[in-house]
């Protein structure tokens, strides 16, 4: 019979002072093991679960340790880091892969409300998380100005709409993509909810500012027909994203309320720093919500300072 859990790829094992230490990102594991019978099974890396004493079994499984083996059919292609980290980041418990993770997040279909600054960062982020089917909607038209950080946009596509140029830009990088757009102005729930029947998401985005109500509508839109959704802006000295949406996560109702946007109108100073510190932080978010769902921290606001590096949770 085959060995069928092992210890995660990216875990260390360090002997010291009596103990055997797993490190594992910025988690240090520590087991009292005065005479290295755990230091020794544990380097083996591979096992059945009963070949392991039931009490490290617990810490292991309680530490989110080890994993089931599993075949890596990603393996030196562009998705094959991608499953080492959904691999250190996922749940013990979970009875899914990572190969499994990673073909649901490749699968997904995006409605990205907003090609902007943050709009483009999300845009590029989810790609490269495998993800080829996207629905994209802006009424703007590519200006000059948008040129210092909307950075799927060049000089040649001044004066054309975003949603065509990054359409056209796409697909002629990545060839494979199934990329639907729209020009509407978002700006009622009829609209969204007309584009989210025709298109059935899995995640809606929303990375526009305007509307001044856009999130209660995308909120609203979401909570009715049960799909996750999330927010985000820039500010001058600070961002926010968060929090996720959905409906069987009750909680996040409640939560709406407690996270308003504290960024009333679009502001004429914007950079590319913060735009893809938020829009890099935010598909964050989006991958742990793809590789554990139930991690509470994904359903409240996070404010980021740009100036003091601090983010505040509420």
């Amino acid at each position: 019979m085959g060995k069928n859990y092992k210890l995660k790829t990216d875990a260390l094992l360090h002997y010291d002072e009596l103990s055997t230490k797993i490190f594992l990102g910025t988690k240090c594991v520590e087991i009292f093991d005065d005479d290295q019978t755990y230091f020794s099974l544990l380097k083996k890396r591979e096992w059945t679960l009963s070949d392991l004493p039931n009490d490290l079994v617990e810490v292991l499984i309680e530490h989110n340790l080890i994993i089931k083996n599993y075949t890596h059919y990603y393996e030196n292609s562009e998705l094959d880091r991608n499953i080492y980290l959904i691999e250190s980041l996922m749940d013990s418990r979970d009875p899914r892969s990572p190969i499994d993770i990673q073909n649901t997040i490749s699968n997904s279909r995006i409605l990205l409300l907003g090609v902007g600054g943050i709009g483009c960062v999300v845009l590029d982020n989810l790609l490269r998380l495998g993800i080829k089917d996207f629905f994209i909607v802006d009424s703007d038209i590519v200006d000059k100005s948008n040129l210092n950080r909307q950075i799927l946009f060049t000089k040649d596509d001044v004066g054309l709409y975003k949603v065509d140029a990054v359409r056209d830009r796409l697909k002629l990088i990545y060839g494979n993509l199934n990329i639907e757009n729209s020009r509407d102005y978002i700006d009622n729930h009829s609209l969204l909810k007309s584009i989210c029947i025709d298109y059935c998401p899995d995640f809606i985005i929303n990375a526009l500012d305007t509307p001044q109500n856009i999130e209660r509508i995308i909120f609203d839109v979401s909570t009715l027909l049960e799909i996750p959704s999330i927010n985000c802006g820039v500010g001058i000295n600070s961002g926010f994203w968060g929090p996720i949406s959905i409906y069987p996560f009750v909680e996040s109702n409640k939560k709406y309320d407690k996270s308003p946007n504290l960024i009333s109108k679009p502001i004429k100073g914007s950079l590319p720093t913060t735009n893809m510190m938020i829009g890099s932080m935010m598909c964050q978010d989006i991958l742990q919500y793809f590789i554990n769902p139930r991690i509470e921290n994904l359903y409240y606001r996070k404010i980021f300072n740009f100036q003091t590096f601090e983010c505040e949770v509420i």
